[in-house]
Parts: structure tokens; sequence; C-alpha cells
């Protein structure tokens, strides 16, 4: 009879076993990771099967006679919209053209097209030699200024020198804090307009190229800084051979019959093309308002005009300047990324869980409980029923069903609790992460423009990004297995514990080992997590000044470099991301050596008193033993998962707590609806600095603007005078003084009372993406007829007619399919709309030609008329109708910024070495790189994604992947199939176990030599390290 029970104890441990080992449970995760996948196939399939730059679109014939020719060609940005037709051009040595029409007549597309960027429908486009270019928005790096203008080229001081002097730059220089050795912020954050344009044109200067392409690139200098660079740069470019330059007619303007309007009929330059000082002298008919000094410009002004000036005194350049070590701190504007060193705060876990809910987070722990209990009573009761007596080789048909209905409700119920706690976990966890998104946006939202010069925008991607992503599914993933681990540790050391009561006794000093290992392996994956965060951000930084700046980088030629670049960003990240796989090899080893000696000392403690217990209670307390060592190394990797993976949460905490600007609404100082009524503006001892800590960079400015006046503000760039508008929006605020509007101290009232009352043109014309309706009228107050009447007066409702889609004219991001003018104006048209009683004009029509400024500005003269107008111009014309003129002289220092010195350890000593994949992929490539530094194109001779990416005919056309999958595998295929043959061991070794377990039972009951037993007791131990393998499996 005995032997009759174990013979059914070890059929229902086996059948037990087998069934756990099947990975239903894991389907639906498995259905999850394959749609997922799904979904990211078809968009890397999308992404390499989309519409490329033909590369062939541009010849560069090294025979060919002249520098630049087009010969029948016709371009378009989009394949259906041809926006240039049958161009025939010729630009022979020596010479620079210039192009000239009004805004959207396609002179920026005609550089375009000489630059490969346009698509090109028709004809033949040749450029000889290299080529510089110079885009209408100046593309500033976030480098040195230093590095901006040599741009991959090596550093030759004496040219340097004279490409600083001829740009009009040195002036810039002395009020730099570090020279040249300053960072330049994010598209340039940190420079007014003027000096970016000033940087771009060094950069092409220093380029010493054949052909230079210039795109209007002096519309934000002023015209003292204008005339130097024409005539220090510009004469050394006649030099050049096929220097080509774009500008608008207050640079070098035409007879009106010479005008561009068309660029399909070039015919008319016919007559534009020569010397520039044939040009010079033509532009002398239409455009009568720049001298070559600007003192005498305000001369004249002043006695024409009989204007007043306030002028703000000069600062010694003396009392800016610094110590050489003082200067180099102040010359880093963007401060590393902060990582903390220290393990993660409780107020993380606890700020986390309460924004999860407290009634959540309790049902949570308390259904997961609840579903273990149920786990262990189920396995209770399958033992019980083991030991019941068998008559006549059956048991009653009653007995049976009892216990059968008995274990099922248990069955049932532990489905049930499992369910309903992962779900609300789910809702809990997906309630907390909700929240960090929402505050740490609102806060980014209300931050001041201090933060946004400091922190790149890859740094605020990489948080709304990778780590909102972590909060969202892999945090709730490891509680979720970290719950399950607890609770299961706990359970199976009770039921040891009850079965073999002297396992007590090693439970102590094995759970001090695994202790000392997790702190161990967390002190280490939590830092190289923190310090993997921190190194991810610069890719994305990089990432998207690359895309910004694709035009710039492909005219000089520089794409190897900035890809080298990305990839030694990537290979940073690496050094961080790469050590946290190895340490969880070295945990793994570890985990498996103490989980034996549990399973070990189960065993044995079985084996010895195998004369007192019972089969059930036997197997039940060997198959838990079996089980403790993978719930154990469980536990340890969850519990290191976690408190790597909550470094996300510190990480979003932080962006919670950012510094915000003042508050949107002060209830208690709300200003009347109809303030203000008069628009009068007073500056009492005003000035202002950008940050904590810098120079001042307005500094005692004084004036009254009374009702209805008209004021222009002139200066050099970089002299204050878009400074002064910040301060007026309080984007910026007052480090003394007061700005007064209308009686009402704005610094005393909410931000939205002060922006929304107030109109501003920007320098740098903002279009969000949407229709044009949208960005004319974000929050619909306004009818068609005044939209269209708005259109009209900023002269665009012909184009807007034009187009196919009207007011619902799809915008791209930043605008970028409408040229800088049209944005412009579109800008005006907004402006038109609000007509508030004070406008402000930053640079409002320097991208278009002067006979649309003409019209513009008594377009305004006449809509705001009882307006307080504010004009910041470069143009003498655009300010000749101000009543006064400002003129602002002020030496002034931008982007000071003091970070901490150091640099992350990124030296880590590695004791475990085997993962076998990884360590094939180093050599491979430690075999290779030699090789692609010294040529890139190696790569394509390779098995990799280049080679299998793309195959080309005789005609041009190129055949791109179908599917990114079988690239990967032409690429990786061996490794792959080695990785799947690797993982059979674990499978096979998984169904071996039961019948080693029933082995071991058997001899426990039916008797036998010690030393089988012992033996069997010994093999134990190397199962789990399987069991876990074919686990992890799983569950990953």
């Amino acid at each position: 009879m005995k032997d009759q029970r174990v013979k059914m104890m070890n059929e229902i441990l086996s059948g037990v076993k087998v069934l756990k080992l099947l990975p239903i449970t894991f389907l639906p995760m498995i259905i999850i990771f394959m749609v997922q996948a799904i979904v990211s196939l078809n968009r890397l399939d999308r992404y390499m099967n989309s519409e490329e730059i033909d590369p062939d679109s541009v010849t560069h014939d090294p025979t060919a006679k002249d520098p630049i020719s087009i010969e029948n060609g016709s371009f378009a940005w989009e394949p259906e919209t041809i926006v240039l037709k049958n161009i025939n051009l010729s630009v022979r040595e020596g010479e620079l053209l210039a192009v000239v029409g009004t805004v959207g007549s396609g002179k920026s597309s005609l550089l375009a097209s000489m630059l490969g960027e346009l698509d090109k429908s028709s004809g033949k486009v040749n450029t000889r030699g290299t080529i510089a270019y110079v885009p209408q928005q100046a593309w500033i790096q976030n480098v040195t200024l230093r590095d901006n203008i040599l741009f991959g080229r090596p550093f030759e001081p004496a040219k340097y020198d004279k490409v600083i002097d001829a740009c009009a730059l040195k002036p810039d220089l002395e009020i730099l804090p570090g020279r040249d050795q300053t960072e330049i912020g994010e598209k340039g954050i940190n420079l007014s307009g003027g000096q970016k344009q000033r940087v771009s044109l060094a950069r092409a200067t220093y380029n010493n190229s054949e052909v230079y392409l210039f795109d209007d690139p002096l519309s934000a200098v002023d015209s003292h800084d204008g005339e130097i660079s024409e005539y220090g740069t510009y004469q050394e470019l006649l030099d050049k051979k096929g220097a080509f330059s774009e500008f608008l007619m207050h640079h070098i303007a035409t007879a009106d019959d010479e005008e561009l309007d068309d660029p399909e009929l070039l015919k008319e330059l016919e007559g534009v093309v020569g010397p520039i000082d044939k040009l010079r002298k033509k532009a002398h008919k239409v455009s009568d308002g720049a001298v070559s000094d600007g003192e005498g410009t305000i001369t004249e002004l002043s006695s024409q005009f009989q204007r007043k000036f306030s002028t703000a005194s000069k600062e010694s350049l003396n009392s800016l300047r610094r110590q050489s070590k003082e200067l180099e701190q102040k010359a880093v504007l963007i401060e590393k990324e902060k990582a903390e060193t220290a393990g993660v705060k409780f107020t993380v876990y606890f700020d986390y869980f309460r924004a999860a809910g407290w009634t959540m987070t309790f049902f949570t722990f308390l259904f997961y409980l609840l579903f273990q209990g149920l786990s262990v009573g189920s396995n209770l009761w399958l033992t019980a029923w083991s030991n019941q007596p068998v008559e006549n080789g059956t048991v009653s048909t009653s007995t049976r069903d009892m216990y059968l209905g008995v274990y099922g409700a248990l069955g049932a119920m532990q489905a049930f609790f499992s369910f309903t706690g992962t779900l609300v976990m789910a809702l809990g966890t997906l309630k907390s992460s909700a929240l960090f998104h929402s505050d740490m946006l609102n806060r980014i939202l209300r931050s001041p423009m201090s933060f946004f010069d400091t922190t790149p925008v890859g740094r605020i991607v990489n948080r709304f990004a990778k780590d909102v992503d972590v909060a969202d599914n892999t945090l709730p993933l490891m509680i979720r297995l970290w719950l399950n681990s607890f609770y299961q540790v706990l359970a199976t050391l009770v039921v040891i514990s009850y079965s073999t009561p002297i396992f007590i006794t090693v439970v102590i000093p094995i759970g001090l080992l695994y202790y000392i290992v997790q702190r161990m392996f967390v002190a280490s994956t939590r830092q190289l997590k923190r310090m993997e965060s921190v190194s991810r951000s610069p890719i994305y930084s990089h990432f998207g000044e690359t895309i910004t700046g694709a035009s710039t980088i492909r005219a000089y030629g520089q794409n190897e470099r900035f890809i080298m670049d990305s990839e030694t960003k990537v290979d940073h990240n690496q050094v961080a991301y790469f050590p946290s796989v190895v340490a969880n090899r070295w945990l793994q080893v570890r985990l498996e050596s103490v989980g034996n000696l549990v399973i070990l000392f189960a065993a044995f403690f079985a084996v010895m008193g195998r004369e007192t217990l019972d089969p059930g209670t036997v197997g039940l307390s060997v198959s838990y033993a079996l089980q403790i060592t993978i719930a154990l190394n469980m536990l340890v990797r969850w519990t290191s998962e976690v408190e790597t993976n909550i470094v996300a949460i510190e990480r979003l905490q932080e962006y919670r707590e950012a510094i915000q600007e003042a508050p949107w609404d002060v209830p208690s100082r709300t200003p009347p609806k109809e303030w203000p009524t008069e628009g009068v503006v007073e500056f009492d001892h005003y000035q202002t600095r950008y940050r904590e800590g810098l120079d001042l960079v307005l500094r005692n400015v004084t004036c009254r603007i009374e009702s209805g006046e008209k004021i222009g503000i002139v200066g050099r760039t970089g002299a204050g005078k878009s400074s002064l508008t910040l301060g007026l929006f309080r984007i910026v605020e007052a480090a003394g003084g007061s700005i007064v509007i209308d009686g009402v101290n704005i610094s005393k009232i909410g931000l939205h009372d002060v922006r929304g009352r107030l109109t501003i043109i920007p320098q740098d014309p903002v279009l969000f993406s949407g229709t044009l309706r949208v960005n004319l009228d974000p929050f619909g107050r306004y009818s068609d007829q005044n939209i269209w009447q708005a259109l009209e007066l900023a002269h665009l409702k012909a184009f807007v007619k034009g187009l196919s889609a009207g007011l619902e004219y799809e915008i791209s991001e930043g605008g970028d399919n409408l040229s800088v003018g049209q944005r412009q104006l579109v800008c005006l048209a907004r402006a038109l709309l609000r007509k508030t009683k004070i406008l402000i004009l930053d640079e409002a029509t320097a991208a278009v030609d002067l006979e649309t400024d003409d019209l513009i500005q008594a377009t305004i003269r006449k809509e705001f008329a009882d307006s307080t107008v504010i004009t910041i111009a470069h143009r003498l014309n655009t300010i000749m109708d101000s009543t006064r003129v400002m003129v602002l002289d002020q030496v002034i220092r931008l982007g000071d910024s003091a970070t901490p010195e150091g640099s992350l350890p990124y030296m880590v000593h590695l004791i475990y070495y085997p993962l076998i994949v990884g360590q094939l992929l180093i050599n491979c490539w430690a075999d290779m790189r030699p090789e692609y530094e010294q040529n890139p194109t190696v790569l394509k001779d390779r098995p990799c994604l280049e080679k299998t990416r793309k195959k080309g005919n005789s005609n041009k056309n190129e055949k791109q992947i179908t599917s990114i999958l079988p690239a990967l595998f032409g690429a990786f295929g061996g490794m792959f199939y080695f990785g799947a043959a690797l993982k059979i061991i674990p499978d096979v070794m998984a169904f071996v176990s039961p019948q080693i377990l029933n082995s071991l039972i058997d001899f426990i009951n039916t008797g036998g030599d010690v030393w089988k037993g012992y033996f069997l007791a010994a093999v134990m131990p190397y199962l789990p390290p399987m069991l876990q393998k074919k686990n992890q499996q799983q569950e990953k």
C-alpha cells in the first residue's frame, strides 16, 4: 500500500512539475511582445524604404568649364509640386551673382537645387570644387565658438584671426566670457541673431572653398557690421572660383527692371551678373539708407528729422574681463547632467506609491499575498490528498470528489486574486506614471528661459522618452515580479521549515549571504543605470542637432564626421550599459552558488529523516527546495531591478521640482480688463541678467515712451535690443529697477496678464505643426472674415488663396514648408488679429524684400496708429517713420555659466566576463574598427545591413529592402543560431528534473543504499540553474 502511495505521489509531483514548466501563462505576454515587435519592424521598414535624396542629382565634374551650371533644370520640394521650372544658369569663375526677388519667389530654392536638397525632376546640375554654404537662418552647433567656425578643419592661427576680423567678430570675442572658447548653446541660444549670422559667415570663409552659396546672410546684422563683412570677407571671396551669393535688395540691389520676381526667367539676371562694384552702383538706385559708418547714420537722422536719442553709456571692456581660469569656467554654458551617487532615497518610493494611491497599493499587496497563500494551500491540500489511505487500489468517490472540488476551488481563487492584483497594480502604476508625466510637463512648460539655455533638448527628450517609458512599462513589471518572488520565498521557507524543522538552522546564514551579494550588485548596477541614463541624453541632442543642420552638413561634406561623432556618443553610452549586462552574469554565478546550498541541505535533511517523514511531506519539502533557489535568485534580481529602474522615477522627480517662473496669475493684483488703455511704457533704472551669477546685459535703462509713440531701437548686434523686449514680456526678470505700463508695475502682476496684453513679432518667426488657421488663431476667437483681412494686410492673401487647402493648409514643424519671409508675414498677420495697445517688432521684416517691407510698414502705421510701437531694426529705412530712436551701444555679456568640474568615473572593475555573444561582437568590432576608421566604406563589403540595404541598377533606381529581418539575419545570423542552440539545453534539463526528483522520493520511501540517496541529493543543486534559465526565458 505504501508503494502505491509513493507511486501515486511520484506521478502527481511529476505531472505538476511538467505542467509548471509549460509556458502557457506567458502566452499573453508573448502575444504583446510579438505585436510590439511587428509594429517596430513595420516602422523600421517604412523608414528604411522612405524616399531619400538622390546623391547623383548634382554632379561634380572637376573638368567642367564653369563652377556652377544648370541646364533645363526643374526642381520640386515635393514630387507633385514644381517650384523651379526650366532653369538655365551658368556662373563663371570669379563672378559674384546676386539673385533678388519678392518673398516666396524661389530664391532659397534655387540655392537648394545647387546643393542637391531639392528633388530634380529634369535637367542637369553640376558644381566644381568644394562648397561653402551660409543658410538664411544660421545653424549653430552646441560646441565652442571656435569649433563652430573651424567645422572640422585644422586650426590655422593666422588664417583664423583674419577671418575673425573680416567677419566683424573681434568685438564679440572681447565680451564673450571665454572668448572663442565660449560654449555656444543649442541653436546659438546665447548669441544674438546677428552674431549667429556672422559666425555662420566666418565658417564659410574659413572653409576656403571654391564655390560659395550665401542665402541672405546679412539680414540680421546692422549696417555697420554689414559693411565690414562686405568689404572684408566678400572682397576676398571674389578671388575664389565660382562665388555665388544671394542677397535681398537692401544689401545689393538692382534697378527695378532687373529685379527677379520669378526664377523661371533667369534671362533677367544677365544684367546683374558682374563685379561687385557694378552691383553696388546699381544698388544706390533703389537703396539709399545704408551708409558705412554707424555714427554717421545717427548724425544724419538727427539733423534731418530732429529726433531725440536715448543712448546707454558704453561699459569698459576691461571691467568685464576676468582671470584666465575664471574665464574658462564661465565659457561653459551647458551644465553636465547630474547623477546621484548614493542609494535611491526612500522618499522616491514614497512619492511613487503615493501617486498610485494608497488604497490601490494596499490592495495590490493584499491580493498578491492571498494569491501566494492559496498557492501554498493548494499544494498542502494536494499533499493531504496523496496521504489518504487506498483501499483495493482505489479511493472512495466521495473522497475523490471532495478533494478534487476543493483543489479546483483553490485554483480558481488563485486565478481570481492573481488577475485582480495585476489589474489593480496596472491601474495604480498607470495613474502614478501619468501623474509624474503631467507634473513634469507642467513644470517644464513653466520653467524660466534660463533652464532651456543651459539644458539641451536631448536631455529633456530623454526624460520624457526613456524615463517615462521605464515608468510606464518596465518598473510596474519589475514590482509585480518582485511581489511574486517575495511572497514565494516566504511561502517556501515556511513549508520547508514545517516539513524539516532542522532546516531553520541554515536559513539565517544563507539569507545573510544572499543579502551581501544583493547589496554588492545593487550598488554597482544602480550607478551604472544612472550613468547610462545620463550618457544617453547627448545622443538625442546630437541627433536632433544633426537633423536640423542636415543641409549645411551635407553642403560642407561633413557627413562622415557627424556619423562618427554619433557613434562615439553611442560607444560612450555603451561604456555604462554593457558592464550592467556583465554584472548580471556576475550575480547569476553567485546566486546559483548560494542557492545550491539550500537544495543541498534540504535534500540531505530529507535523507537523514527518511524514517520519520511521510511521502507527501518529503515530496513537498524537496519540491519547494528546488523552487527556493529560483525564488531567492529571482527575489535578489527583482529587488535589484526595482532599485535600478526606480532611478527613472528619481530623474522624473527632479524635473517635477524644477525652478518655476513667476505665477501666471496674481488674483489680488489683476489689472483692469482694458489694461493697457494708453500704452505708456516707463523704464526706471531697469537692469537685467539672463541667469543668476551672470553679468548684467542691460544697465540702468531709463526712458519714457508716450502713448501712441513709435520708437525705433538700433544698435550693434549683441547690444541688448532683444533683451529689452524679453524684459517687457518678463521672459527675463528684472535685476533692478522696474518697467511700468500705464501705471502698473509689470513685476507685480501675473505673467498671463503681462504677456496676454502685449504683442510681439519675433526675430525668429515661430510656427507650430498644424493648419494655417490654428497658427493664426489658436483659440478660435476670430471669424474667417477677420482672418482673411489680416492676411490681406500682411500681403499673404494671394499666396493663401493659391493654396488648395486655403486656411486649412498644413504647416510643417517649425514652418519648414514656408520661406522665412512668409513665416514672418504669418506672424505679422497673427499680430494684426490681436491688435493690442503695445506692439513690439523685433527684426520683423528682416527676411522680406524692401518693397514688401515698405508695404508692411505702411500697414503698421495705419493699423496701429493709436498703438505704441517699439521697432528693433537693422535697416534704417524701417525706422525712418519713428518719432524717436533709442540707440543701445552698451557692450554686454552673454552665456556665462558655471558647471561642476570633473568627469564621470567610467572605469568599472569587471570580475566575471563570460558573455559569449557580446564577446564575439566586441572581437569582431575590434578587428574591423582600424580598417573602418581608415576607410568608412569597408562595411559595404561586410555581411551587415549596408550590404543588403540597397541594390542599384543601371537606371539609378534603387530597390530597398522589404524587411529588416533578412538584413539582421544576414548580418548576425550565425550568432542568433548559436544562441538558439544554447537555449535548447536548459529546456531539455528542465524536463529531466522531475524524474530525478521522483528517484529521490522513491529512495526515501522504499529504502536502498545510503550512497544512492546522497548521490541524488548531491545532483539536485545542479538542476535549479537549468530551471532558472528556463524560467528567465519564459519571463523575458
